[in-house]
């Protein structure tokens, strides 16, 4: 599990963005967040929006991840799942929503560093595609630095 300060250097120290495109959100936003969410975001997903989580350079260019899109995430999942017919987890915080097709999001209860889940419109069901937030972060900071 990374720190504010580490993810923000490993999206730098990747070519991903240069140090004046990474900020972080606030305490005091993160907080007016899990409020509005009704919620106690796991701490890696925390520390990741502490770091990055208003710029994060190229990191998941067109994929809405980053602020002010946070609080939408969950209804957009939502809808996602229900035109597919299936009902997305009621213990399910949405983190990512790629062009309105596919979703990643934490289960609340699975821990400080949660595995990720992914759900692509049409796959039938989501699948455990990552095992930690962390791996996750890792793997997808790898891809884009390519």
């Amino acid at each position: 599990m990374y720190s504010p300060e580490e993810y923000r250097e490993l999206i730098v120290r990747a070519g991903v963005a240069r140090s004046f495109e990474v900020s972080g959100l606030s305490e005091e936003s993160v907080v007016k967040l899990e409020v509005a969410l009704g919620i106690r975001l796991p701490i890696a997903y925390r520390n990741f929006l502490l770091g990055v989580g208003r710029r994060a350079g190229r990191y998941f260019m067109g994929t809405d991840m980053l602020a002010p899109d946070l609080i939408e995430l969950r209804e957009w999942a939502r809808e996602l799942f229900s035109e597919c017919g299936i009902s997305f987890p009621e213990q399910g915080i949405a983190f990512f929503m790629h062009q309105g097709y596919a979703v990643g999001f934490l289960m609340l209860g699975d821990g400080d560093d949660p595995p990720v889940y992914f759900y692509e419109e049409g796959a039938g069901a989501p699948i455990k595609k990552w095992n930690s937030f962390s791996d996750f972060f890792e793997r997808t900071v790898a891809e884009e630095a390519l």
